[in-house]
């Protein structure tokens, strides 16, 4: 067993040969890929990151706008409250006035047809005088 740990332990020196140049080449080469590839997806998450960014923002206008509308509701609510109730504060006044403009057309109607009930009778006063000797 200690051969097996001394073997392990002996390190071997690299020795510089075609291959290690092609190595370096090909080492150089995958950090190159590496920094394009990472930039590429550092680009590719920041612009997600942005367009998170702007759909918090528009969330958040668009919870304001709805805040505003449920307020704007509310007063809206509120004074349609207050109407319905000076409405009917005034219901029955209305209701006069109803019952005053339906008294006052059949008045119009009898009035009308007194009219022409003079207007007749004058017309048979005037026949009967001219019937009339003198």
């Amino acid at each position: 067993m200690a051969e097996i740990n001394e073997r392990a332990s002996t390190s071997v020196e690299p020795t510089l040969s075609p291959t290690s140049t092609i190595s370096d080449e090909a080492h150089r080469l995958s950090d190159n890929v590496f920094d394009k590839i990472s930039a590429f997806v550092n680009g590719q998450i920041q612009g997600t990151i942005d367009d998170y960014k702007l759909l918090e923002e528009m969330n958040n206008v668009t919870a304001q706008r709805y805040a505003d509308m449920k307020q704007v509701a509310a007063t809206v609510s509120d004074r349609l409250s207050q109407l319905n109730e000076k409405y009917e504060t005034l219901r029955p006044y209305l209701q006069q006035i109803d019952e005053i403009d339906s008294n006052s057309r059949k008045m119009e109607e009898a009035v009308a047809l007194l009219e022409n009930y003079v207007t007749a009778l004058e017309t048979k006063l005037k026949k009967f005088q001219q019937n009339q000797p003198s």
